[in-house]
């Protein structure tokens, strides 16, 4: 499974919903709590640990898939 798959797996699993790349957190009715939730999730399924910096500036479901694209070993 790819890495975009895995990650839209994690949204989909915590909203009972499919996402798209171009969905934002607004979209998605996501707070902070299920942000960190989300994220939590998907740097245990791929087993990579996501830069707390870095993070805060994802706005979309596609900017979470390319950091972890980018990101991974």
């Amino acid at each position: 499974m790819s890495v975009r798959s895995k990650v839209k797996k994690v949204f989909a699993d915590h909203l009972d919903n499919n996402v798209s790349d171009n969905d934002t957190f607004d979209d998605l009715c996501l707070d902070s709590l299920d942000c960190i939730e989300i994220l939590m999730d998907i740097e245990a399924e791929l087993d990579i640990e996501a830069d707390d910096n870095e993070s805060r500036l994802w706005l979309t479901v596609g900017d979470v898939i390319n950091y972890f694209e980018n990101n991974r070993s």
